[in-house]
């Protein structure tokens, strides 16, 4: 688990000087990636697209085939002690017609357990979704494509506009947040949404980028404060800091001189410990921005 924290040393530094306290807490910013992504295809029941890069939604210009995108984001290394700032869910528009109107687009939570498979356009076999099924033939959808209030929520958590070509649609609502709540504490269990157009109306027809996309992945973008590193202070020429360990937990803090990029540099490892303990650490001020992070290795 990382936790970079969007502080400099020098500003640490100065508002310790100024206001005589520790900082107890810093943004962390985590941009998720689908685990799995496919879509369903009313026109091909039985066939797979969980390895395709570009992905249908909504429905084609003659009324037919409906297509409905599913994707689950993973959020077992958002800690526990998260507090949300924004949750936001963004959609890269790869293709639409050149007559396709700006069509609003809904995600729904996803009720009922499936399966992303790997064979674009290819027949499904043992636990792949189709349209028809949600892991294998012997696991049928309610319908085929999924009955709201069952297979997937009857109301939708977000909705937003979907627009050309190299369009970027945006989702942030308290209802995807609620989702989002529910699922890292196993409120629910995390199935995923369901991406329909609104209504479903003929011509709503667009595709959007797959994990597997190069450059157009979907993006779940989580912003929270977090409490594990906390007492920053300046003790001379250094700047000190300290976190809660494990028991039987290995940890690593890092830095490195800018949030966005770089390489991380290991300022030092921790072992595990037999019991719980508050670890402290000491790293020399310098006269440039660093950042550090914890992680669990």
């Amino acid at each position: 688990m990382n936790h970079p924290f969007r502080w400099s040393i020098e500003r640490f530094a100065s508002i310790l000087i100024l206001l005589g306290a520790s900082l107890a807490k810093g943004e962390i910013v985590n941009y998720l990636h689908p685990v799995a992504d496919t879509t369903l295809r009313e026109n091909q029941p039985n066939d797979n697209f969980g390895a395709s890069a570009s992905l249908p939604v909504g429905v084609s210009g003659n009324g037919t085939p409906r297509n409905r995108g599913l994707f689950l984001f993973d959020l077992s290394r958002v800690p526990s002690d998260a507090a949300f700032n924004s949750i936001k869910v963004r959609f890269t528009v790869t293709q639409a017609g050149p007559t396709s109107p700006a069509t609003a687009f809904e995600l729904r939570r996803v009720l009922a357990s499936w399966n992303e498979g790997e064979k674009p356009g290819l027949a499904a076999t043992f636990g792949e979704a189709t349209w028809a099924a949600r892991s294998n033939q012997e696991f049928p959808w309610t319908i085929g494509g999924g009955l709201p209030g069952t297979d997937y929520a009857a109301t939708f958590s977000g909705s937003s506009i979907f627009g050309g070509a190299g369009s970027v649609a945006e989702f942030s609502s308290t209802g995807i947040a609620a989702d989002v709540d529910r699922w890292r504490t196993n409120g629910a269990p995390n199935f995923g949404w369901i991406l329909l157009a609104a209504g479903e109306p003929t011509g709503s027809g667009k595709q959007v980028g797959s994990r597997e996309s190069i450059a157009a992945k979907p993006v779940l973008e989580l912003r929270y404060m977090s409490y594990s590193i906390y007492d920053f202070a300046r003790v001379g020429s250094a700047l000190r800091f300290s976190f809660d360990a494990s028991s039987n937990q290995t940890y690593g803090v890092e830095y490195r001189d800018s949030v966005e990029a770089g390489p991380w540099t290991t300022l030092t490892n921790i072992p595990a410990l037999p019991a719980d303990s508050t670890i402290h650490i000491t790293n020399q001020l310098t006269a440039f921005p660093r950042f550090y992070r914890l992680r669990k290795p």
